[in-house]
């Protein structure tokens, strides 16, 4: 099987142009590519690009079925699509270039087309040459002589060109800017050829009044549809059609108020902004630039309002940042999203039977402040999943369960004081057993217990501990960047709320052992993310332990990321340790939609300011948010390409983004 590969474009080994350059861009070529290097012509590039094996392959991969036609492809047999190039750009450049290209009057009143602007940022190093010195020196004397000559004034063309050479070297010597390459794509979407033709037309021509010019692209569409699209890009591209050199100043004029990096793996895609200074701005979230701050995320909102094309949105940019992600999904809607990442899929639904055991003693990593809990975290793992499958306990039931531990322990050999038994005996205790041991114990409070759990071992619900998954731990290798733990099958099922609670109280204790795992190695980040999190909040004992995942996650170089549609467990006398420690504990806070007494509930102990409040409370069914950072907050919605909101496709989802 093919796997998606999401490797960032290299920051170095990239070689460019220096081009005739105003404060804002550049027009001309004026120096040569490091690697000498030269653009490959329009006919040998496109033979090349079209005939090498493996883009079409990949392009496929990301949006499905793709046919090219001249000068267009057809994705999924019904969407027709053309990606032009932008050539020539104005000389200034200002903010308001972006929404100019997307003017109204362009825009289809029968929804036949749709216009999106894409743009692409490469970071790219100025070689200052032999050749690069001498045409400036060139420049420098033939202008001075123009001056000098009464009456005469220099060449426009000399002038521009000297002093964009003059600026690149002020900004990359002294002001150590960033210098980048910058590609537009105008792409065009129809439901048919003659509406897609109909609408490159009218883009051309609105385009070309704003003195911007567009190659057609005639037998490189697939390329170019790998370059607009979020999941890759195809650097013999670029090697192909040279960009067009900007510094940094330019590129915020591009996308004003990004508090992320453009292009150097720092931001991550928080939404673009709905209202305020900047409309249609994209915001990013710069998560590294202080590694020691909370990083945590928390989604709240109504069912149907965008809470989960929100987290999987999230969960496409950690991959992209280069974490290793792991996925709690309750009913399946992650499954596409991992088979497009080359993801590993672990099913430990009910119908599976499949489940990761309370009492297996996870192996040493050699982190002495792990690996010496690790018979403690097996001891609240098993009382865990009892508090979880009896609704909660008295003391009395407490101890029983504790007791029939302690027995399964001594049964197995195990001496909770010597971890070097740990290892040898540990692979011999189950849960079967405890509940074995449970049996053997004639009081009263025992009684009680394995009535109470009796379904769960010997009745109808006895699938849920069918298989145990021995080998987890050499699955969860470390090569897997994307793990989804398949947990539950439906929403609307009561008996199976509780089971997927279980397994995903069951799958968090393998996760985190990955967490600590990966913060030893010290090379990547981790995130942990959750959907439908009230089914673990609700339960004192496990809402306990997402609060310990919550309040410790970020010392292991990890984050926490859930949803939920119950703000009872956030706050008030309903509330629990876990739902009140994640509100507490989360930096990044998302507010959609959400019923009249949970939004009062914020608004009462969220701090949450009344404007805030009243645009969330206007805002059903618009799939937009408020987003809270610090102090800060945004109003956003997501904006993203139709292929990736299939892949992102969730129940009922029919509107464009959420």
């Amino acid at each position: 099987m093919q796997r998606w590969t999401m490797n960032k474009i290299p920051r170095t080994g990239w070689t460019v142009f220096i081009r005739y350059f105003d404060s804002l861009g550049v027009s001309r070529w004026i120096m040569r590519r490091s690697n000498n290097a030269t653009p490959a012509s329009k006919k040998s590039g496109s033979r090349r690009l079209v005939q090498k094996t493996g883009v079409a392959e990949r392009v496929g991969l990301i949006v499905g079925t793709v046919r090219r036609g001249k000068g267009y492809a057809v994705v999924a047999n019904q969407v027709f699509t053309a990606t032009l190039l932008i050539r020539s750009w104005p000389e200034v450049v200002s903010p308001e270039f972006i929404p100019s290209l997307q003017h109204p009057a362009i825009k289809s009143e029968q929804g036949d087309f749709t216009i999106r602007l894409t743009l692409r940022f490469v970071p790219a190093r100025i070689v200052w040459d032999w050749k690069a010195k001498s045409k400036f020196r060139r420049l420098e004397k033939s202008i001075e002589a123009s001056e000098a000559k009464s009456g005469e004034t220099s060449r426009p063309e000399e002038l521009r060109a000297y002093r964009s050479m003059e600026y690149l070297r002020e900004r990359t010597t002294y002001d150590t800017a960033d210098i980048m390459d910058l590609w537009g794509f105008v792409t065009v979407t129809a439901r048919s050829k003659q509406a897609l033709d109909k609408a490159i037309r009218l883009v051309k021509d609105h385009i070309r009044k704003g003195g911007v010019s567009l190659e057609y692209l005639s037998w490189e569409q697939l390329p170019a549809l790998q370059q607009v699209h979020a999941l890759g890009q195809n650097r013999e591209f670029y090697l192909d059609w040279p960009g067009r050199l900007v510094d940094d100043k330019a590129a915020a004029a591009l996308n004003p108020f990004t508090s992320g990096s453009l292009s150097d793996g720092t931001g991550i895609y928080a939404g673009h902004r709905v209202a305020g200074r900047s409309p249609r701005s994209a915001t990013y979230l710069d998560l590294d630039r202080d590694e020691e701050k909370n990083k945590n995320f928390l989604i709240l909102g109504a069912t149907g309002e965008g809470k989960s094309v929100k987290m999987k949105n999230l969960t496409f940019s950690f991959l992209t940042e280069g974490y290793r992600v792991f996925q709690l999904d309750v009913d399946g809607e992650y499954r596409a999203l991992c088979d497009e990442a080359g993801g590993l899929w672990i099913d430990h639904t009910f119908t599976s039977g499949r489940y990761s055991d309370p009492l297996h003693i996870q192996r040493p990593i050699l982190v002495p402040e792990y690996d010496l809990q690790r018979l403690a975290l097996a001891n609240a793992s098993l009382r865990r999943t009892a508090s979880l499958l009896l609704g909660g306990w008295t003391p009395e039931e407490a101890n029983a369960v504790d007791r029939a531990l302690m027995t399964t322990w001594e049964k197995v050999k195990v001496d909770m004081d010597r971890p070097d038994t740990w290892d040898a005996a540990g692979d011999r205790a189950d849960i079967h057993l405890w509940y074995k041991m449970l049996g053997k114990d004639k009081s009263r409070a025992a009684g009680a217990v394995r009535e109470k759990l009796w379904q769960y071992f010997e009745g109808s619900m006895r699938n849920l501990f069918a298989r145990p998954e021995s080998n987890l731990s050499d699955r969860l290798d470390e090569s897997n960047r994307f793990t989804v733990f398949h947990v539950s099958q439906s929403v609307n099922n009561e008996a199976d709320d509780l089971t997927g609670a279980v397994k995903m109280s069951l799958a968090l204790d393998s996760v985190w052992r990955e967490v600590q795992l990966e913060r030893a190695r010290g090379e990547r980040w981790t995130a942990v993310g959750a959907d439908e999190g009230q089914r673990l909040l609700l339960n004192p004992i496990a809402s306990h332990y997402m609060n310990l995942l919550a309040t410790t996650i970020r010392k292991w170089n990890g984050l926490l990321y859930l949803a939920t549609n119950k703000t009872s467990v956030l706050f008030g006398t309903e509330a629990t340790s876990g739902g009140s420690g994640l509100w507490s504990n989360s930096a990044f806070k998302v507010l959609f939609w959400m019923e009249d007494s949970d939004l009062a509930a914020v608004q009462k102990y969220g701090e949450v300011p009344d404007v805030v409040i009243e645009q969330i409370r206007a805002s059903y069914g618009t799939q937009q948010f408020a987003l809270r950072y610090g102090k800060r907050w945004d109003w956003l919605r997501l904006e993203l390409p139709t292929e990736l909101l299939q892949v992102f496709k969730t129940r009922g989802l029919t509107r464009k983004a959420g």
